[in-house]
């Protein structure tokens, strides 16, 4: 980008939108940088796979449009690739959030199972002590009955 010089910072807008019921989620991003001589609309959408319930299709289109600089069509080239080496990147990095998830996930299952269990022992504990409770002192009730009867 040295032919327009590249601010340290650049600037775009995204609009997500999730709907449930479709099971679809969409990315539209729209750059705001160099916005009177780029243009970069974006559009990611995510939907289950129609035949794998357990995978998710992605589907990325990008437009790029350059004008009013010299060599649009070799900016307009660069930022396509660029646009396509950080879709992989993106993917990793949604791959790798997804990956942390289910870990989280897992974990808190075998927590809650953990967990389930020792409540689980504390309570056959507790209703144990109670029984032996129950019989200790009714044992002393009868011998003391018997000791009244004789």
């Amino acid at each position: 980008m040295m032919l327009i010089g590249s601010p340290n910072v650049c600037y775009a807008s995204e609009k997500s939108t999730v709907d449930p019921k479709e099971r679809l989620m969409t990315l539209k991003t729209i750059n705001l940088t160099f916005g009177s001589f780029l243009s970069v609309y974006e559009t990611l959408s995510y939907v289950p796979h129609p035949t794998d319930p357990s995978k998710t299709l992605l589907k990325q289109e990008a437009t790029v449009q350059v004008e009013g600089v010299p060599l649009n069509r070799y900016m307009e080239d660069v930022l396509t690739k660029n646009i396509s080496t950080n879709a992989g990147k993106g993917r990793q990095g949604l791959e790798w959030v997804i990956g942390k998830l289910n870990a989280e996930m897992k974990e808190l299952a075998n927590s809650a199972a953990t967990s389930t269990n020792e409540i689980l022992t504390q309570t056959k504990k507790s209703l144990d002590d109670i029984t032996d409770q129950a019989r200790k002192s009714m044992d002393e009730l009868s011998a003391t009955a018997q000791k009244i009867h004789i």
